[in-house]
């Protein structure tokens, strides 16, 4: 729909002015001005100023604080022609200065007992509290209208990727659709009381004034320490008789607190209040409906940012929603908005992608910043005259199935943790959804250089504080292990930026509360569990470890486990599995177990001469029991390229539990005498079919492998075979053929031709991208591996100790030279073939991913989702349980 208008701002005051001269326009403090009188002093302002030069399109700073100044002096700038830059003095200096010196803005309009904090700048500066001003005493009359809807009404700096404030200019126009469009919804009117709470610097403070002054209502501004205070400000509220309260949900959880401890609901006058600025957590909401009920006043979620004025979706909230995550409705009339991949391509219903707004709300772009206004307002796909543009907003959404557009986020709250992409708004989604959440934040943290860990600030809903334990349980049923925060801070309330945002910097440092843990405090009592809490103490850097304390939820993490399991080995000269974390994951469990392996160490010593004694060996057990039910022949798989098996954990557990479920570990992993130069799959093979005969001395054997541990599971069914040992079948989980995956390896030109056809019906301009942004990625990754490895080399040479994490390439890259080397022989045993999706990079491949020809009892392809790395987490895992369960439900 069309909203456009030739208004402006001041051209909307005017009439309202006319009409309700006498009627009560800003209310600061006890101070009042009528719509006459701010009318007169706005007009005296822009007499002067445009009698100084100023003209449209010239910005003019503002620098007051929260009174009837500040009203005088956006109206009077807009009413001189020009746009007003607000410059908040709460911001740091340097980034007031540039924002001075990039506007370039002529005058600067302020307080006297302000000046002396200002940055150093270039502007002439007017104290509008001087009433010996000669601007007080010019005409009071409404100057003639100069500016058009086209012409700029404000520059708002917004925080920048890299460190730069950009300024986003916004029109009249803009801001007189933004009121035009959502009118149907909201029928402001003359009789509205609107607060102004919030920072005139970020862009929520364009909807409270001039949605009060364009529509007739009074507009009561909050000062800055009323705003710090949820009791004075719920008190304001109800003194003031305010109608319209817009807040971030933040700051609304603080006031809603306030009214839960003990004021009276009834106190208030509202009839809206209106959500924006952050993402809103549904379960906050119900003591609050509890008490109000959903009806009177309204509750409206709405999205929005700064590039597209204000506001671009509208949802009115119910009950119904306390369920849901942050559900932002539908976009405003005037408005398109799209969520889209990286290809720009619609993703489809429930999938996660990027916001791009089209429409009339769209900025004109950045002051000053051509090259980044092209970067972020491109050219819109969907346009039928090739003018329309979009704005990429970096954030992220999804569209549900009842059409509702659910809020995950920003873009940038995308992190990387231990090689996996994290969206930390999908993980605060799903902590929102337990019903003793009220708010939450989750952080990536790195307290300890090296050592990142996720941290989940929650304030709770109720007075019944969770259980670390019940908030993992609760989040493992929907995203995977690596995107379970390692530590909860439960919260009273959350700090706040000076726009009502959450301060993240001001987030306190995690401590260990045994409250949250879910068990109480049990002290180490034997020697083995005193030394097994110590090591744990300093792996996890906690302050304290009871023996019924679960590793993982006192933070820790596979890339931990290893630690873990190397000091073990180190300190108490018992080797095992990291696989071992499987089922014990407790000092108590965990401790019975080492006191065994010692005992049958001593004893195995107490009978060896002391020539034997020197040659005996020392290397870890590498097999470890997932899943110890059920009667049918049980199932070996083999580590993937990283070398460690954790990860069959959730597939053990999610199978029906008919077979034994043991995980194959590399030795080399935790053993560190092992030299890796050495290393072959025909020597891999051997080494595990002497552990796995330990348990199994005799066949018939099912066996398994994922990636690279498929290739060694190929030749560990192949040297069976050659023995006249029975094999049922070799489950592959997307494993190709080395021979036919070198074969596969493209040249430069190659990867360009079929990441072109991937991408082929797209304009030339985001095929181009898409390569871009594909062989940049790659490029960057390759270079930080290289760095890695050479500080392993370089460490090894010095006798240095060489860190897990640099380990762990290590292995990783000897395995991937093993893997190329590999040439596979025939195989006389079912195949069974799990395909995950491919890509660009897997065009040239076969279904059977090069092994046909080599299967002479025939191979089963079965595929499953997700790419390579992603098979066995969640959303894929389900597929792959199902896959598996019904490829070994004919296996004996």
């Amino acid at each position: 729909k069309n909203f456009s208008s030739n208004d402006t701002i001041q051209e909307r005051f005017e009439r309202q002015a006319a009409e309700r001269a006498q009627a009560m326009a800003v209310t600061c403090d006890g101070q009042h001005l009528s719509y006459a009188q701010l009318n007169a002093k706005a007009n005296q302002l822009a007499h002067f100023l445009r009698a100084n030069g100023v003209k449209s399109d010239t910005l003019v700073g503002v620098c007051t604080e929260r009174s009837l100044d500040l009203i005088v002096a956006l109206l009077g700038i807009l009413k001189a022609g020009a746009g007003y830059l607000p410059i908040d003095l709460a911001y740091p200096a340097d980034r007031l200065a540039f924002m001075l010196d990039d506007a370039r803005a002529p005058f600067l309009l302020t307080q006297r007992h302000l000046v002396a904090g200002l940055p150093p700048h270039t502007a002439q500066v007017l104290c509008l509290d001087d009433e010996t001003l000669p601007l007080w005493s010019g005409p009071s009359n409404n100057p003639q209208i100069i500016s058009s809807a086209e012409d700029l009404a404000y520059v708002i700096y917004t925080s920048g990727s890299t460190g730069k404030p950009k300024g986003v200019q916004i029109a009249h126009r803009n801001v007189i659709r933004l009121f035009d469009s959502t009118q149907l919804w909201f029928n402001f009117d003359e009789r509205d009381v609107w607060s102004v709470f919030h920072s005139y610097a970020f862009d929520f403070s364009v909807w409270e004034i001039w949605g009060a002054l364009l529509n007739g209502g009074r507009a009561v501004i909050v000062p800055f320490a009323v705003s710090r205070s949820p009791q004075d400000f719920y008190r304001l509220l109800a003194d003031e008789k305010v109608t319209v309260l817009n807040q971030t949900p933040s700051a609304f959880r603080q006031l809603s607190a306030v009214e839960e401890a003990g004021s009276s609901a009834s106190a208030l006058s509202l009839r809206l209040v209106i959500f924006g600025g952050e993402a809103l957590e549904m379960q906050s909401l119900q003591p609050w409906f509890e008490r109000h009920g959903d009806v009177m006043p309204k509750l409206v979620n709405m999205y929005g940012i700064t590039e597209t004025t204000v506001h671009v979706t509208y949802r009115p909230l119910s009950k119904d929603d306390l369920t849901r995550g942050s559900v932002v409705g539908e976009a405003l009339p005037d408005l398109q908005l799209y969520i889209l991949d990286v290809h720009l391509e619609p993703v489809p219903v429930g999938v996660a992608g990027e916001i791009y707004v089209g429409g009339a709300g769209l900025a004109r772009g950045y002051l000053n910043r051509p090259e980044l206004t092209a970067e972020r307002f491109i050219a819109d796909p969907f346009g039928t005259d090739g003018k329309e543009r979009l704005y990429r907003t970096g954030d992220l959404a999804r569209r549900l199935n009842n059409g509702d557009i659910e809020y995950l986020g920003r873009k940038d709250q995308q992190v990387q943790l231990r090689g996996f992409r994290v969206e930390l708004g999908e993980i605060e989604s799903v902590l929102a959804g337990h019903s003793q959440v009220g708010e939450v934040r989750v952080v990536l943290r790195e307290d300890t250089p090296g050592d990142q860990r996720l941290t989940a600030y929650i304030i709770v809903n109720g007075t019944e504080v969770p259980t670390v334990t019940g908030l993992r349980e609760h989040l493992r049923r929907k995203v995977p292990d690596y995107m379970v925060p390692a530590t909860y801070v439960m919260m009273e309330r959350f700090p706040l930026t000076n726009n009502g945002k959450l301060d993240v910097k001001a987030l306190p440092a995690p401590a260990t509360e045994r409250a949250v843990l879910g068990t109480s405090y049990a002290a180490p009592q034997t020697v083995t569990e005193k030394t097994l809490a110590l090591i744990w103490q300093e792996v996890l850097k906690v302050p304290r470890v009871g023996t019924h304390d679960n590793f993982f939820e006192l933070g820790g993490h596979s890339m931990l486990g290893l630690s873990l399991f190397t000091r073990i080995q180190r300190d108490l000269g018992v080797a095992l599995p990291l696989a071992t974390l499987f089922t014990r994951q407790t000092v108590s469990s965990l401790a019975p177990l080492i006191d065994e392996e010692m005992e049958q160490a001593h004893a195995a010593r107490m009978a060896l001469t002391m020539p034997q004694l020197r040659d005996l060996p020392r290397s870890p057990s590498i097999l470890a029991l997932v899943q110890p039910d059920g009667g049918k022949t049980p199932i070996f798989c083999v580590h993937g390229g990283d070398g460690g098996a954790l990860f069959y954990g959730q597939l053990a557990h999610n199978l029906p539990h008919e077979r034994r479920f043991y995980a194959i570990e590399a030795p080399s992993l935790m053993d560190r005498t092992r030299t890796l130069q050495k290393l072959s799959i025909e020597g891999c093979a051997q080494e595990y079919l002497m552990e796995i005969k330990k348990v199994q001395p005799q066949g018939p054997y099912l066996l398994g492998g994922y990636s690279f541990g498929g290739a060694v599971a190929w030749e560990m069914a192949r040297l069976l075979r050659e023995g006249n040992e029975e094999v049922l079948a070799l489950v592959l989980f997307d494993t190709s053929n080395p021979q036919v995956e070198s074969q596969n390896v493209y040249s430069i030109s190659e990867r360009v031709s079929a990441h072109w056809r991937l991408h082929k019906g797209k304009p030339v301009h985001l095929r181009l991208a898409a390569l871009a942004t594909r062989f940049a990625k790659g490029i960057v990754s390759r270079q930080k591996h290289l760095v890695v490895v050479r500080e392993a080399e370089r460490r090894m040479k010095e006798g240095a100790e060489v860190p897990d994490h640099i380990r762990l390439v290590q292995v990783r890259e000897a395995h991937a030279r093993t893997f190329e080397k590999f040439v596979p022989r025939p195989l006389d045993a079912p195949v069974i073939l799990l395909c995950a999706n491919t890509d660009g990079d897997r065009c040239n491949y076969t279904a059977e991913l090069g092994w046909e020809g080599l299967t002479l009892a025939g191979i089963t392809v079965l595929p499953i989702t997700g790419e390579h790395l992603e098979i066995f987490l969640e959303p894929h895992l389900s597929t792959m349980v199902k896959q598996v369960t019904k490829a070994l439900a004919i296996i004996p």
